[in-house]
């Protein structure tokens, strides 16, 4: 491919010899190559197939979900919390209980 690289990640290295490569050498080879393509630096980062499902955030608690909320609806706002415009007024407020019979 012509790039050089001074060095590969020691966590990725060893993530390769761990992954199982269901294709076989084919995907072995075709995601070092793609990761030779992506890199922009000098020390190679190859990940893994899959890897991004892996990666995602652990769950939160209900407070931390809440208040990840909250702020989103101020920032929709403007911060405003009261008014026509405001964040009590807001589509993406809490949803309203219904109240049944």
């Amino acid at each position: 491919m012509g790039k050089r690289f001074a060095s590969i990640d020691h966590r990725d290295l060893e993530a390769l010899v761990a992954y199982e490569w269901p294709g076989n050498v084919r995907e072995l080879r075709n995601t070092i190559e793609r990761a030779m393509i992506v890199c922009p630096g000098p020390r190679l980062r190859v990940p893994l197939p899959g890897a991004a499902a892996r990666d995602v955030a652990p769950p939160q608690s209900l407070e931390q979900l809440e208040r990840a909320h909250v702020l989103a609806v101020l920032q929709e706002t403007g911060w405003r919390v009261s008014g026509p415009r405001g964040a009590r007024s807001s589509s993406a407020s809490a949803p309203q209980r219904s109240s049944t019979g």
